[in-house]
């Protein structure tokens, strides 16, 4: 039996950006993609589109904004983490006030990070679904 990298045989976390600004969105696929152990399965700027999005590639985790178009980041975190409880959702926000970061943690959000926050909130170690170890933050309140 050949034996492959110890890398190719690890699970990548699946990741999906939602913003309605596709400079964030670009920049943070930019700073993630540089873990070998992330894969970015979609960035897309409206919530609805993140809901149906989630059914389809069942990401480990999302990185969801609040203020959107359409279907807010609340909106869209309770439908899927109703849809799909095992999704880690991560609030991505310009808002510090208390009713958001209580709408997005009541909704189902795994954490909540300011956008004038350091991207080194986003590392730190984190088990991807086959038990191996990855860096991204899930931080909580």
């Amino acid at each position: 039996m050949k034996s492959g990298s110890k890398e190719a045989e690890l699970k990548k976390i699946k990741i999906i950006i939602v913003d309605d600004h596709a400079i964030v969105r670009h920049g943070i696929c930019q700073a993630l993609i540089t873990e070998p152990n992330f894969e970015i399965v979609a960035d897309i700027g409206c919530g609805k589109e993140a809901i149906d999005l989630a059914l389809l590639h069942r990401p480990d985790v999302i990185i969801m904004d609040i203020s959107m178009p359409d279907f807010n980041g609340i909106e869209a975190t309770k439908e899927i983490i109703t849809n799909n409880p095992n999704i880690k959702v991560i609030a991505l926000s310009m808002h510090v006030e208390k009713i958001y970061v209580m709408g997005m943690l009541n909704a189902g959000a795994s954490g909540y990070i300011l956008k004038s926050d350091s991207m080194s909130l986003f590392y730190m170690k984190h088990h991807s679904p086959n038990g191996h170890s990855a860096s991204l933050a899930l931080p909580f309140l």
